[in-house]
């Protein structure tokens, strides 16, 4: 039997691993280098692995998109079963995957596969997935399940939570003395992605804990303008940071249902390095 929409996205997304499995989710898995020995994200390496093996990596890992060969490989595994898939990805504005995307629906005709630029990362394009997924779901028509897919990227926020500037340094990101200075003072920045995808300071703290607190008063903020919200926690093998941010979203917002949290993606993580926690969102105005 033939279903009427696929949902493909690629291994820098942020879901529970029951959610991908029931919703038959299919992941192009990101490459992740370390010196001259590449893994596949969550096929080679689980984020657990990854974070272990980050912290006494001896050359900084590098990220690098999926070649067109695995690209072609899940589409040409996944398009016998859909009349028309939907892939979903990070940013244009920081990967090149999007590009290889495109490359590869090419092949398949113009109808069949239709690439969406999720312009964020981790938990948050794990939300925008589960938006598709959910009007698949529903059984609503392609141009539809299009619509709700870019009001999630509309109003989709997330705001991440750095203990360090170190892994932003050795990732190229910030200048050393910047590092340094931010040593020194023991800054704490907290980041987040702009209308096109785009990686930006939101805010910086001193301490850890003062960090914690303004990620979350940022999403509250944000949260202001609707009626209702779907959230997500992700962290980089830092589970009590998690563990804070879900106790406060839930006596926060007196959420009931549960929110999940996740590993976040070796993609986000080898800039930001472990220890670091965020939180996504979804917003709702009825």
């Amino acid at each position: 039997m033939v279903g009427k929409i696929g949902i493909v996205t690629d291994s820098s997304c942020d879901l529970p691993f029951d959610f991908i499995e029931e919703n038959h989710i299919n992941i192009i898995p990101v490459k992740i280098v370390f010196g001259n020995k590449a893994y596949l994200d969550k096929v080679d390496l689980s984020p657990v692995e990854f974070y272990n093996k980050l912290t006494k990596a001896a050359i900084h890992p590098k990220t690098s998109q999926p070649a067109m060969a695995d690209i072609k490989k899940t589409y040409d595994r996944v398009a016998p079963f859909y009349e028309k898939i939907i892939s979903i990805h990070l940013p244009r504005a920081v990967s090149g995957t999007l590009q290889s995307i495109e490359r590869a629906a090419e092949l398949f005709g113009d109808n069949k596969i239709t690439s969406v630029d999720s312009k964020t990362i981790s938990g948050a394009l794990g939300l925008v997935v589960m938006e598709a997924a959910a009007a698949v779901k529903q059984e609503l028509p392609f141009n539809r399940v299009i619509e709700k897919i870019q009001y999630a990227i509309e109003n989709i926020h997330i705001y991440v939570s750095l203990p360090t500037l170190k892994y932003l340094v050795k990732g190229g990101r910030i200048s050393a003395s910047k590092g340094v200075i931010g040593k020194i003072l023991n800054l704490n920045p907290i980041i987040t992605f702009d209308e096109e995808g785009k990686v930006k300071l939101a805010d910086k703290a001193i301490g850890q804990k003062s960090a914690r607190q303004k990620t979350f008063n940022l999403i509250s903020q944000k949260a202001k303008p609707y009626k209702r919200y779907k959230f997500i926690v992700a962290h980089a093998n830092a589970p009590e940071k998690a563990r804070w941010y879900l106790n406060q979203l839930k006596n926060h917002f007196k959420i009931t249902e549960e929110i999940p949290v996740v590993d976040a993606a070796p993609a986000l993580g080898v800039h930001t390095g472990p220890g670091t926690a965020g939180i996504a969102f979804i917003g709702y105005y009825d």
